[in-house]
């Protein structure tokens, strides 16, 4: 039995809202039995989501893209084709259309588009597979009479950016009016990350869109957020991102001075490698120059992690070494090899020439070698005589270096020579020793052994050595042998040479006598030469293929053919003529091969030819000149042979059972002679009981022919009884039989019964014969023995049988209990047993895995699947069902319904607790075994709220202009946050961008709102955003910034009565020369013209304190005097 498995998951909202819809759904993937709805093993369920779209209002020319998500969570494939239902001209599918097919919990995305075809409302239906609702598209188009700003989105999203790193995004707007558009892309502070590559104003021409792309450049790893203006058409873009994790490493120390070393040593110095970045660092630190990695050269680091790396200074020059590395991180590195002092050292101390011929030269070498450093300078020092003689005496090594020198004896006379070669550098000196010595002659030899192989005597073969003088004088001399058969040719034995003179010595062997050479040339200039070879006798001789020929017997007037085939064994070439020697008047030799001529190891055919003239025997005589003769027999026959032979000598008719019958023995006699036989076979000797057939008795048959006798045996008693058939053509034939008196033979149908298997309380059936086949009667009686449950139905109890007679024994097996049967039927002496076998299948027998399943605790929405087995751990087919009793909380997912299971056979039933509301579940699941009940408990999903700001400060803003910030709300609870998003009284300024409205969030999930402030004159403005329940509000607050240049320039510089232009040159810094910024109402901007100090110009049109012109200069001051 396996232990219950567990599959917990967690579904989407929408997965747990379809549930409590009702039994109307599950219709579609369901079946009730018993009162409660199960699943349909192998039925597909569609779920789409949004089931409905409206696109809103486009205008003509746009065009809008929105992605549905179908999913099957059923247990079968949904098949589908995404098709238009009716007629339709504005609706597209651009993605996941056509044919599909989905397994059990696959999703599939389709993407709709609303490409409007006129100025009006358009709708559509799509249908997307036999299991879903159709999708019900909407929208409207308009055509628009002026210049329209489009924006292909209002938010561009960097997402993450490593810091150091850039990233470029794009935005299309796009003018879908009449008119021209133009544009002003401008980035609103702080915006110091981001950075629009396209300067501006730029003009849109009616129906053409141009593409403006932004570039973010993070400076922190926080999240930046700016405003991008375009055109008072145009809504404000957002834009923000976020900084990435950056890779830095530094070395500490980031300095390594090796301090001082030798040439050729190395030092070594360390230093640390340490992650100071936020990412993991990997990768291999470079040799630099003379300074190489000992060490930690490999790096895997995490952020903040370390390791040590060693690096080694070795140069075989001297200097000062320096080298900084760039990668992965800044390290600097020195030192200083410096020299040793030079040190000699020689290979050898002594030369030894041995003796040198007066007037030739030998040359030895020796070396010294600088072990230490800086350079080794010197000469050689000699008090060797001028015989003496070296190719350069001079060296200089810098550390390490060798230098070989020669010297060559050229002695002059017979002396020897002591001398010495010697420096100031090395400790010893090397010693010279050697004698010249009166030159002799010499030469050399090509070959010290003559090999002449293997010849036949009288054949000859020549070979050839040469001697070389390379001795200092001229020489001559002679070569000579002692070898029999060998000679000098031409004279070469004899030769002079002069000094590198060659001489060739011709040698010739020419064997009178078989014999094995072996002997020498003596040289005077050299040594021995050896000189071997074989010489073999010549042989004359040709062998037959067969010592004789035996042509066998041959009627006189007929004759037969055969041959000889001769080979020439010998060494030489034969010719010459066989003939026929003898008394050979029967024999022929073929004239055309009498002849023969062929050379060794080639054959030679001799066709021969026997016809007697006469009856008798011949022989004769092939002879052959090169070897053996062959002798040649033959027979000649003409007189008639009456003759036949028995095909056995001897016949045995085996036994017979008196009165039961007849043997009968066919004897077939050959005719083996040359006449037709006629005649009568007849019997003698005590023959009772034999007799020959009647018309087989006479013969007449030919040459080669066969006659069949026939004899018959009836016994007349019990015994053995001879009789003989008498041939008049040739031998007799001897014949035996048997009489015996009648026995029974018992013969059985089978000698075993194997009743199968047998179920456990049923019966099987079987039978078998018993013949008697014997001559005698058959007597028995059949009973059984040991066999429980085993009755004879028929045949129970004695029989007798005569020849041929059967009985027949009919048997049933019922078992009652699970034993296997095993017993047999006795019949009697004569017949023994049949043994009776059977297995018994008995009844079958349930077992559950487990009696209960207890599930997890869950949330409400969340589901979990448990198991248990029904096995049949008995024989035959269990057959059961399995129900459940009406319970909304659980459901058996699969194997619900009626069972059969044969022996050993399992089925695996699978329970879904999927809890509807809190609190504690139980239930039971009726089996044909008993019962398994079920227990859990649920809680319900709490969703939390969690607003990432709870202010959105916008400050100044000039007015009909917009600015956007945004915040998130996360769901940060196990259950579905549902809420809407709405702004409250007083928020006529403020507007959603994205975000607003209704949302459902999964746990963790995240919505980010943007709300754009777009005030409309320069009053404060406040509004309070409600994010739905459970979320704290948030407050939004921004002001309308007064402009100087329209608001108060434009005042000062009008003519009449409200403006200054009369009296001054107004600007921006005239005005600000006229405010009093920590005491606003005491600036004499406002004190002059609203009169309430002395002025030259009196009191101004609408500067009263309170009026118009008064209170907007009152506010420019208290936002800071700004020159916009």
């Amino acid at each position: 039995m396996s232990p219950p498995s567990i599959d917990t998951h967690r579904p989407q909202n929408f997965f747990f809202l379809l549930f409590v819809l009702g039994l109307a759904l599950l219709s579609f993937t369901c079946t009730e039995r018993d009162g409660v709805f199960f699943p349909e093993e192998g039925n597909p369920s569609c779920l789409i989501r949004p089931s409905s779209i409206n696109f809103g209002t486009l205008l003509m020319g746009a065009m809008s893209d929105t992605t549905i998500v179908v999913r099957n969570f059923g247990s079968g494939p949904l098949f589908g084709n995404v098709a238009f239902q009716g007629e339709n001209d504005s609706f597209f599918v651009t993605e996941g259309g056509g044919r599909f097919v989905l397994e059990a919990g696959q999703l599939r995305r389709i993407t709709i588009r609303f490409n409007p075809a006129a100025a009006e409302s358009a709708s559509a239906s799509l249908k997307v597979a036999s299991y879903c609702d159709p999708v019900q598209l909407s929208g409207f188009a308009d055509e628009g009479t002026e210049p329209l700003c489009e924006l292909s989105t209002t938010v561009v999203n960097f997402g993450e950016v490593l810091l150091g790193q850039s990233a470029t995004q794009s935005f299309v707007v796009r003018n879908p009016g009449t008119a021209a558009l133009t544009i002003d892309p401008t980035l609103v502070d702080p915006c110091t990350d981001f950075a629009l590559l396209q300067s501006g104003p730029l003009e849109v021409a009616a129906g053409d869109s141009v593409t403006l792309e932004v570039q973010f450049t993070p400076t922190s790893n926080t999240t930046s957020f700016c405003n991008i203006t375009l055109s008072d058409l145009c809504s404000q873009v957002s834009v923000l991102g976020t900084g990435g994790d950056f890779t830095a490493c530094t070395f500490s120390p980031d300095v390594l001075d090796f301090g001082t070393t030798t040439i050729n040593q190395a030092t070594t110095a360390s230093t640390m490698l340490t992650n100071t970045g936020t990412t993991r660092i990997t990768g291999s630190i470079a040799d630099c120059n003379e300074f190489t990695v000992v060490s930690g050269g490999n790096y895997d680091l995490e952020p903040d992690s370390s390791q040590v790396v060693t690096f080694s200074l070795s140069s075989s020059g001297v200097g000062f070494f320096e080298c900084e590395l760039t990668e992965p991180c800044p390290l600097a590195m020195s030192g200083t090899v410096v020299d040793l002092d030079p040190m000699c050292s020689l290979s050898t101390l002594s030369l030894d020439f041995g003796d040198v011929d007066i007037g030739q030269s030998e040359s030895l070498t020796f070396s010294i070698e600088n072990t230490g450093g800086s350079t080794l300078r010197g000469v050689l020092l000699t008090s060797c005589p001028s015989t003496i003689a070296i190719d350069d005496p001079n060296y200089s090594l810098t550390a390490g270096e060798t230098k070989l020198f020669t010297v060559t004896y050229t002695p002059t006379d017979e002396s020897s020579i002591n001398c010495t070669f010697s420096t100031e550098d090395c400790d010893d000196p090397v010693t010279v020793t050697g004698r010249g010595v009166p030159p002799q002659p010499f030469c050399t030899l090509s070959a010290d052994i003559i090999d002449f192989g293997t010849l036949i005597v009288g054949q000859t073969s020549d070979r050839t050595v040469l001697l070389e003088n390379q001795g200092p004088l001229p020489i001559s001399g002679s070569v000579s042998t002692d070898c029999n058969d060998v000679f000098f040719l031409d004279g070469t034995e004899n030769y002079t040479m002069d000094v590198g003179g060659t001489h060739e010595v011709k040698v010739r062997f020419a064997p009178t006598a078989a014999a094995t050479l072996s002997c020498e040339l003596l040289v005077d200039c050299n040594d021995l030469i050896s000189v071997v070879g074989t010489a073999e006798p010549m042989v004359f001789s040709c062998a037959p293929d067969s010592a004789s020929v035996d042509f066998g017997s041959v009627f006189v007037t007929e004759m037969t053919n055969a041959s000889v085939i001769f080979t020439n064994t010998g060494t030489e070439p034969l010719s010459g003529t066989f003939v026929l020697s003898g008394t050979c008047e029967a024999f022929t030799l073929d004239p055309a091969t009498a002849n023969y001529d062929f050379a060794p190891g080639e054959t030679h055919q001799v066709d021969l030819e026997f016809a007697p003239s006469s009856e008798g025997t011949f022989e004769c005589t092939l002879s052959s000149p090169c070897g053996d003769d062959v002798f040649l027999s033959g027979a000649g026959t003409t007189l008639p042979v009456f003759s036949c032979a028995p095909e056995n000598s001897t016949v045995d008719f085996g036994t017979t059972i008196i009165g039961k019958g007849t043997a009968t023995r066919t004897i077939t006699f050959t005719n083996d002679g040359t006449e037709p036989l006629s005649g009568t076979f007849t019997l003698s000797g005590a023959c009772e009981g034999y007799e020959i057939e009647a018309g087989t008795a006479d013969y007449n048959f030919t040459a080669g022919q066969t006659h069949d006798v026939l004899v018959n045996f009836t016994p007349q008693s019990a015994g053995q009884s001879t009789c003989e058939i008498v041939s008049p053509c040739g031998d007799n034939v001897s014949l035996t039989a048997n009489g015996a008196d009648p026995v029974p033979v018992c013969d059985l149908s089978v000698s075993a019964i194997d009743f199968g298997t047998v179920l456990e309380g049923e019966s099987a059936m079987d039978s078998f014969t018993i013949t008697n086949n014997g001559t005698g009667v058959l007597a028995g009686s059949v009973a059984l023995n040991g066999c429980s449950d085993v009755t004879i139905t028929q045949g129970e109890g004695a029989f007798a049988l005569a020849n041929g007679e059967v009985h027949t024994v009919n048997l049933s097996w019922s078992p009652t209990g699970s034993n296997a049967l095993s017993c047999s039927v006795d019949l009697g002496t004569e017949c023994g047993t049949v043994s009776l076998v059977g297995q018994v299948d008995p009844l079958p027998v349930c077992s559950l895995s487990t009696s209960s399943l207890s599930f997890s605790n869950l949330l409400v929405g969340e589901f979990e699947d448990m198991t248990f087995d029904i096995e049949n751990v008995g024989g035959q087919t269990l057959e059961g069902s399995v129900t459940q009793t009406s319970c909304p909380d659980f459901m058996i997912f699969n194997g619900a319904g009626s069972f059969s299971l044969g022996a050993g056979e399992s089925k695996t039933v699978t329970v879904r607790f999927d809890p509807q509301s809190g609190g504690t579940k139980n239930c039971t699941v009726t089996t044909s075994c008993g019962d398994v009940t079920l227990s859990g408990s649920a809680d319900e999903p709490t969703p939390m709220c969690e607003i990432s700001t709870t202010t959105l400060p916008y400050g100044l803003v000039t007015p009909n202009t917009s600015k956007n910030l945004f915040f998130t709300i996360t769901n940060t609870g196990n259950g579905d946050l549902s809420g809407t998003v709405t702004l409250g009284g007083g928020c006529s300024a403020f507007s959603f961008v994205s975000g607003g409205g209704a949302y459902t969030l999964a746990p963790n999930a995240m919505r980010t709102v943007i709300v754009a402030f777009t005030p409309t004159d320069t009053n404060t403005y406040q509004c309070t955003i409600d994010p739905g329940t459970g979320c704290a509000s948030v407050t939004a607050t921004g002001e309308g910034a007064v402009s100087f240049s329209n608001d108060i320039l434009s005042v000062l510089q009008s003519p009449g009565g409200q403006g200054c232009v009369n009296c001054h040159t107004t600007s921006h810094s005239w005005a600000v020369a006229r405010i009093d910024q920590a005491n606003p109402t005491n600036s004499p901007i406002l004190l002059k013209p609203s009169g309430q100090v002395s002025h030259s110009g009196g009191i101004r049109s609408l500067w009263g304190v309170g009026q118009t012109n008064y209170n907007n200069t009152l506010k420019w001051i208290q936002q800071g005097a700004l020159n916009n």
